[in-house]
């Protein structure tokens, strides 16, 4: 969808003064079909970003360091013929009608979430 990042604007999180660690916890489905001209909802390749940023509030001004830490994840397997056919070892449950065996974004039928 060339207009999800238009739709959802950065989110601001306002960490405590104190905390010793931040976690950041995404779940990427790949749900979506019939969002884009494409249909491929799970069977598209996608990479997802993520990007954090120190900043700093005094009084009403607001710091923002340059520095950016920004780490993504690529869901390569999916649309590739054998992907979860692949991780039959792994957990992925075999032989299901159907699709089973396509690759995925960042699931298999049977498998571990990713």
């Amino acid at each position: 969808d060339a207009h999800y990042n238009a739709r959802h604007k950065p989110l601001e999180v306002r960490v405590p003064g104190g905390a010793d660690r931040v976690e950041l916890v995404a779940a990427v489905s790949g749900h979506g079909w019939g969002t884009d001209s494409k249909d491929c909802a799970e069977f598209c390749v996608s990479e997802h970003r993520f990007a954090v940023r120190r900043a700093l509030r005094v009084e009403e001004e607001l710091f923002v360091a340059k520095d950016e830490g920004t780490r993504s994840y690529l869901l390569a397997d999916a649309g590739s013929a054998h992907g979860c056919a692949d991780h039959v070892k792994a957990g992925v449950t075999p032989n299901q009608y159907g699709t089973w065996e396509y690759g995925r974004a960042g699931w298999c039928p049977g498998g571990m979430v990713q």
